[in-house]
């Protein structure tokens, strides 16, 4: 029988011995690096874009849903 194990049972192992309070920041550890992973394929003018939108995001600054189609007549 093989004794190696993969990576990913390497990963789940480790987040199983993980205290419950730090799983929020492991989380978001993980969806910042797939982000990274995700977003290293798209042009500048791209990531402009999307560098922007999060900002306007995190200060507030958007249109709900409703407001947005009040503007859209």
């Amino acid at each position: 029988m093989d004794k190696t194990i993969s990576l990913k049972e390497q990963l789940l192992e480790e987040i199983d011995q993980i205290p419950e309070p730090l799983l929020s920041q492991l989380l978001d550890f993980a969806l910042f690096i797939k982000g990274r992973y995700v977003e290293d394929g798209i042009s500048e003018e791209e990531q402009a874009n999307i560098t922007a939108s999060k900002l306007a995001y995190n200060t507030g600054d958007y249109l709900t849903l409703e407001e947005y189609k009040a503007t859209q007549g």
